[in-house]
């Protein structure tokens, strides 16, 4: 448990700090239990064409909002290892790049 703790609070830590590099695009409430965000966005794409994108071409897997029924957010894990998660971010700027 401890481990998984520190796990999430780095990685938390690390969303919430890449979401403030993006904050014209990108809006969150950080979770209070758990490993799991859900990210509002303001671009102009659906849900699940943005995440198939992130999975097609950059191999990152982000869970579409609509899913939930929540289009305009993504679903986003914090439990992998602080590196994948990293990694993942700097893919989904290379998406945003193209996209922008």
């Amino acid at each position: 448990m401890k481990r998984n703790r520190r796990i999430i609070s780095e990685n938390l830590a690390v969303l919430r700090d890449w979401v403030r590099k993006h904050d014209q695009l990108f809006s969150f409430i950080p979770p209070r239990a758990g490993a799991i965000a859900f990210l509002k966005y303001s671009l102009n794409i659906n849900s699940t064409e943005l995440s198939t994108k992130l999975r097609e071409e950059k191999s990152v897997f982000i869970a579409p909002g609509d899913c939930f029924m929540m289009d305009n957010y993504l679903r986003i894990g914090l439990a992998s290892e602080k590196e994948y998660l990293l990694a993942a971010l700097d893919l989904f700027d290379e998406v945003l790049a193209e996209i922008s």
